[in-house]
């Protein structure tokens, strides 16, 4: 972690915050989530990984969340996500932030 990183997470969260403005208004509390880290945090697990998620009794209703009826990885329009680092990225939570925006890559953050 060098000097800048504290600084960085400190104005994401304010960034969130302020974004998410209208969700300060409903009766729910905004949930911000910091996932910090270096290559572990980076994301290398490919789309296919999804279907062990299914395998599990336990963890087989997640998976409904994150593909459509079709099959495709879900967009999360409740969730939104900024990836700071080498490749500044931000939109709504969905398959390629792992590992960089672009890619079909998945990490923890999904």
């Amino acid at each position: 972690m060098n000097r800048r990183t504290p600084l960085v997470l400190t104005l994401l969260a304010v960034t969130v915050v302020v974004l998410h403005r209208p969700a300060l208004a409903e009766s729910k509390p905004l949930k911000v989530f910091i996932l910090a880290g270096q290559s572990n945090m980076v994301g290398r697990a490919q789309v296919s990984t999804f279907d062990h998620v299914g395998m599990d009794p336990k963890t087989a209703p997640m998976l409904k969340e994150m593909r459509n009826d079709d099959g495709t990885p879900r967009v999360l329009d409740n969730v939104y996500i900024s990836v700071a680092g080498h490749t500044d990225v931000s939109g709504k939570l969905t398959v390629g932030f792992g590992g960089g925006r672009g890619g079909s890559a998945v990490g923890p953050e999904f």
